[in-house]
């Protein structure tokens, strides 16, 4: 019998080692050596788990990375920058292709919920095509490009009637 894989978001801790053996395999197999590894690393370095703990409790800033995850294999990966205190983020995606379906209403709940944000600006590599018709299929607004990403606005209201609309 074939077992059922759950998928899952997580928050990255980085000063979990196997949080950042995941994101290590999964830079290595997506050709993106170091990209987030390294964003952590310097951050391991410059900061204890105490001091990081403390500081992520009293900022107003979000600078946190998500993944999904299955059956401990990462299939994507998103770094999430915001402002808790108006409320709006920016994601940016990265997913292993064709997984951006599944991953992506989980990685907006999770922002909606963990940071009460009202407004998710998501940027998306143009070439991700799978990420994009997901996208518009859903009818998020599409803002076209900036810094060489497409531009799409979630908001909460909008995700919430989504989910009614189930």
């Amino acid at each position: 019998m074939r077992e059922l894989s759950t998928e899952r978001v997580f928050l990255v801790h980085p000063y979990d080692d196997g949080h950042m053996q995941m994101i290590k395999d999964f830079e290595n197999s997506h050709s993106c050596f170091g990209k987030w590894t390294n964003q952590l690393e310097i951050l391991r370095s410059s900061l204890s788990k105490e001091e990081y703990d403390k500081e992520k409790l009293q900022k107003n800033e979000i600078d946190e990375i998500l993944c999904c995850e299955r059956g401990s294999k990462i299939l994507g990966i998103c770094h999430v920058h915001g402002e808790k205190d108006i409320r709006l983020a920016k994601i940016h995606i990265v997913s292993a292709s064709g997984k951006s379906q599944k991953m992506i209403p989980e990685i907006l709940d999770f922002v909606f919920r963990q940071w009460q944000i009202e407004e998710i600006f998501m940027m998306v590599h143009p070439e991700d095509r799978d990420t994009i018709h997901y996208l518009m299929s859903q009818n998020y607004e599409d803002l076209g490009e900036e810094s060489g990403e497409r531009l799409y606005l979630v908001e909460r209201e909008m995700m919430n009637h989504h989910q009614r609309a189930m």
